[in-house]
């Protein structure tokens, strides 16, 4: 997950080195659709992946560090 958090900051960091609306639009877009894959790669892997569950219980956070 850290590969999204990463994303998102580049993302973010872009934005505002540009200072155009398009890339805030894009950002706005871009969030939810990292919220989504989040949510099918790990629905994905909890059907296919025997220790999943195990590995979502030792990494408690989806994608910001002890807030979500």
């Amino acid at each position: 997950m850290k590969l999204y958090l990463e994303e998102l900051t580049l993302t973010l960091a872009c934005c505002l080195a540009a200072q155009k609306v398009l890339g805030w639009i894009l950002f706005v877009i871009l969030f939810p659709s990292i919220i989504w894959r989040i949510h099918a790669e790990e629905k994905l892997l909890m059907n296919n992946l025997e220790n999943f569950a195990d590995y979502q219980d030792k990494v408690r956070w989806h994608l910001f560090p002890k807030i979500w």
